[in-house]
């Protein structure tokens, strides 16, 4: 029997950012995607097994941080990031500095980049 790869949650409204994130990183994590914070949040109840969140910032209904707040009402334990085409701002390193994320990523991402923070995480 071969052992399961680790189940990530990767959040983010573009479909072609999900599917990039599934095939860049489906040999290292069992990836589940989801397109909205909502969405996202049915995910989590319907799944016990997740170790990681990764969740873009800027997204329609709730941005990446109100994902990720809500979230963390249900897992506080779970390890949660922002990915994000848009620079560090105030807010991210308030987030940080919190402890509500992790961590903050930059697209484009390196994914060497990503398996390093995770592997140290899980």
């Amino acid at each position: 029997m071969t052992e399961r790869l680790p189940r990530i949650l990767y959040v983010d409204d573009e479909v072609f950012n999900l599917e990039l994130f599934k095939l860049t990183y489906k040999n290292h994590y069992d990836v589940i995607v989801a397109s909205s914070g909502p969405e996202a949040l049915q995910m989590m109840d319907a799944s016990d097994d997740i170790r990681l969140i990764v969740s873009d910032m800027n997204m329609p209904l709730m941005n990446g941080l109100e994902f990720i707040a809500e979230a963390k009402k249900v897992k506080p334990e779970l390890p949660m990031v922002i990915l994000s085409g848009y620079m560090r701002t105030e807010t991210i390193d308030r987030a940080i500095d919190s402890g509500l994320i992790e961590e903050y990523f930059m697209k484009p991402l390196k994914r060497e980049e990503l398996i390093h923070f995770i592997s140290e995480k899980l």
